[in-house]
């Protein structure tokens, strides 16, 4: 359908160009702190003026940092939910953090929240959680999360021997929440994991033709290689 998209002056008042007259229109309002607002089925004619009252929001601006150190955590999902209710549609919005590790909700009804990390939409098992409760402005909220640790090794054969490339390696932890998968390099039966959770992990390493090998509690720890 037909389109038209107008920015309001310094007092507010707005033009919009190119309405057909006598149709009807679905009106989107939106700005930075104030909640949007939605008019469906509005009938414009010419010279018609519309006023729209928007009601003040909340902007959540959540950052999300490793511990210790508070180094700024790019591409993190974070989850906001509306405290207090299970119902399908309680408001709930999920924002990826930008080089800054910043997510920012620009338009939120105030309130009370569960601000959560995740590493995916569907993750159930969040990194952290908090409870927030959102007024009028902007609230900026601080997540800190443990520092990833990273898994090194060599893989060799009875012969010691490097293993040939393409070994696949496969972690799970103990709780059953993570899962990653590497391979080893090319004539050096090396391999580097990093950005591991902290947990105990079984490692499985396979390659065709033979009998997985499994390694059980193999603890990694934040910030540490292992």
């Amino acid at each position: 359908g037909h389109s038209v998209d107008a920015v309001t002056a310094e007092d507010g008042s707005f033009r919009l160009r190119g309405v057909v007259p006598d149709a009807r229109w679905h009106i989107h309002t939106a700005h930075t702190g104030y909640l949007e607002d939605e008019r469906a089925d509005q009938r414009l004619s010419r010279g018609d003026t519309l006023r729209i009252i928007l009601e003040d929001g909340a902007v959540a601006e959540v950052r999300v940092v490793f511990m210790p150190g508070k180094t700024p955590v790019p591409g993190m999902q974070v989850r906001l939910r509306q405290a207090g209710t299970q119902e399908p549609q309680a408001e709930e919005t999920s924002i990826t953090t930008n080089k800054k590790g910043i997510a920012q909700f620009p338009r939120t009804r105030p309130g009370k929240y569960i601000v959560q990390c995740v590493r995916d939409v569907a993750d159930e098992n969040p990194i952290a959680s908090r409870d927030v409760s959102l007024t009028s402005g902007t609230e900026r909220i601080e997540m800190g999360i443990p520092s990833p640790g990273e898994l090194a090794g060599r893989i060799t054969t009875d012969s010691r021997v490097p293993a040939p490339e393409g070994v696949l390696l496969h972690f799970r932890d103990d709780q059953q929440k993570h899962e990653f998968q590497a391979a080893t390099k090319v004539t050096s039966g090396a391999y580097t994991l990093s950005g591991v959770p902290e947990g105990r992990y079984t490692v499985r390493a396979s390659v065709a033709e033979s009998a997985p090998i499994t390694r059980q509690n193999v603890r990694i720890t934040s910030g540490n290689r292992t």
